[in-house]
């Protein structure tokens, strides 16, 4: 993030013609209007989108800030070039991006994406025990070469990163339920060689350059081809060193995978489109438009805040929402000493200051667009747009702290026909995309760079055709990392203390003040699994337990976990109790007060 300071100096260069190229984050843009309002005023050459893939709501990683772009850069005073730039986008996601930003008969350069200096390497592992001391022989060869573990879940990527530093090993966690200075931090130390490994959901690395990433592995499959090439594609960045990329799976991966797309959401669907449709009207309006708190809204209608974006979009696909740019539901204001010159102007700067909001020069105030169009009847719209007028000619420093999403509507109802045509559309080409990455797994005849090349709509590049870093599959030689010794990997099943997880995670359900786990779910959860049996699935709550799967390469695991329960109980330090929730009686476990003193908390 660039600080208010450096932000100044920068809408102070561009204001005066100084800035030649000026990079700008997609959320920056969408969602700073006065650093928009000053470049829109600028004799812009060209407007360049680099990672243009997340523009696409068919390509890995959509992010709708990116197809917010034509919207946010409609109001230049001038329409630029448009070049939109990336090395992952197979024809569905080109053709998604000619119409997403609007482009006017555009030229298409296309270059082999491949880059020869990185091997690939897939290991098919019979069990998850098996998957971690694969992953701990690859990282004891590896020795102190950075590099990023990739897992589909969350949980997974804490799970895995724990494990690594029980081995002793530099990992840190990274995915995007941590808050942004955890992300910030854990990047930077990254970044600085403090950090060896991070093991990551795919909310690492978009705009990553590190020169040195020795090794990329996906612990489990991946969700597409084109995700696991731009990821794999971070290692061996320093064109004059090897970079391996390497895929393990199992069996299980491929069935989970499946089934996420094999069933039928098309009711879950419309009926989370039809909850956020009824609840678009009572939110706070702005001209035409309604206005919102993502978050307010996603705990509203009862969906992931994730997934309202997801809804949202198809929602726009099929013509009932518009999706416009954002607007400041917050922000903070610091009055200079200078005052408009115009007259008029001049009796509202001062109204505003002395009588509104009350604020002293060089104060920062905060305001509340809300409240202010509540108490004094201002327009929130209009407000904005004079605060960035005077910012621009430095009279003031506005900055938007909070945004609000804006949405115009334009239907009163879901066309269930059409969601469910979109719907199944949307399926179709996931389980495209998906088939892609399960056949590049778990095919044994055809060089892994070439299915890789094929897959963007490249010419065939083999490894031994173009000299490239052999694949598995072209060499005749074991994988690296099989000659370690297996003295010198540690065993995940070592590095697990059965008791102390059981004890932490009692002590995790005894911190609810409005309710205890039961003991089934809290051993479900430990063990790593996601439900409690068919149609039974663990709730977001125990999926976040911070002990998920800590007993998941456990020999007996589901016994282990008995009997160090029972030996806990026997020692006092845990006690089972009978809970009620909604008229249903369960048992529980909770720390007795020698618990507490045996992890150092407060009886």
């Amino acid at each position: 993030s660039t600080s208010r300071v450096v932000l100044s100096e920068i809408l102070r260069d561009l204001a005066r013609g100084k800035v030649r190229l000026l990079y700008v984050s997609p959320e920056r843009m969408v969602r700073d209007p006065v650093l928009r309002g000053a470049i829109g005023r600028q004799n812009l050459r060209s407007l360049v989108v680099d990672e243009a893939h997340c523009v696409s709501v068919w390509g890995h990683d959509f992010r709708p800030e990116f197809r917010q772009i034509p919207t946010a850069v409609a109001t230049f005073e001038q329409r630029s070039n448009r070049v939109a730039l990336t090395a992952t986008a197979p024809p569905e996601v080109q053709a998604d991006l000619d119409s997403s930003l609007e482009m006017i008969d555009p030229l298409v350069v296309r270059e082999s994406a491949d880059r020869p200096n990185l091997g690939f390497r897939v290991i098919r592992c019979e069990s998850e025990r098996e998957r971690a001391r694969e992953l701990l022989r690859f990282v004891t060869w590896a020795g102190d070469k950075p590099g990023i573990v990739y897992t589909g879940k969350r949980s997974t990527a804490e799970e895995i990163a724990a494990l690594l530093r029980r081995a002793d090993v530099r990992a840190r966690h990274y995915h995007a339920g941590m808050v942004p200075e955890q992300r910030e931090a854990v990047q930077d130390d990254f970044l600085a060689d403090t950090t060896q490994i991070i093991v990551a959901t795919q909310a690492f690395g978009m705009g990553i350059n590190k020169p040195n990433i020795a090794w990329v592995v996906h612990y489990d499959l991946p969700e597409s081809l084109d995700g696991y090439a731009q990821e794999a594609g971070r290692a061996g960045r320093d064109r004059e060193s090897v970079g391996l990329c390497v895929l393990m799976y199992t069996k299980h991966d491929i069935a989970r995978r499946r089934g996420q797309l094999g069933k039928d959401r098309s009711a879950d669907d419309l009926r989370a489109a039809e909850r956020i449709l009824a609840a678009l009207p009572s939110q706070r309006r702005r001209g035409d438009a309604v206005v919102f708190d993502p978050e307010t809204l996603s705990d509203e209608v009862g969906v992931d805040a994730d997934d309202l974006n997801v809804h949202l979009a198809r929602l726009e696909s099929i013509g009932v929402l518009r999706r416009d740019v954002d607007c400041s539901a917050r922000g903070t204001l610091a009055v200079g000493v200078r005052e408009p010159e115009d007259e008029e102007e001049r009796r509202r700067f001062r109204h505003l200051q002395h009588h509104v909001l009350r604020c002293r020069p060089n104060v920062r105030a905060l305001i509340d667009f809300s409240a202010l169009e509540d108490e004094h009847g201002l327009d929130p719209d209009e407000l904005e747009s004079q605060l960035i007028a005077w910012a621009r000619e430095r009279l003031v420093t506005f900055s938007s702290s909070k945004r609000f999403w804006r949405v115009a509507l334009l239907s009163t109802s879901v066309d269930a026909r059409a969601l469910r045509s979109d719907g199944d559309r949307w399926q179709r080409w996931q389980q495209r995309r998906l088939q892609a990455v399960i056949e590049y797994a778990t095919q044994t005849s055809e060089c892994r760079r070439n299915v890789i090349s094929r897959h963007f709509g490249d010419r065939e590049r083999r490894c031994g055709d173009i000299g490239a870093q052999l694949c598995d599959l072209c060499s005749a030689t074991e994988r690296e990392w099989a000659s370690v010794p297996d003295h010198l990997v540690p065993d995940p099943e070592t590095l697990v203390d059965v008791p102390l997880v059981v004890l932490q995670t009692v002590a995790w359900s005894t911190a609810f003040q409005r309710g205890k786990y039961g003991e089934g779910g809290l051993k479900a959860a430990v063990l790593g699994q996601e439900s409690f049996g068919a149609g039974r699935p663990l709730g977001a709550g125990l999926l976040g337990c911070p002990q998920f799967g800590a007993l998941r390469h456990v020999r007996g695991a589901d016994r282990q976990w008995d009997r160090a329960v029972q030996s806990l109980i026997d020692r006092g330090v845990l006690e089972r109790q009978q809970a009620v929730h909604a008229g249903h009686t369960y048992r529980t476990l909770v720390l007795t007060d020698s618990g507490r003193r045996t992890l150092g908390l407060s009886a």
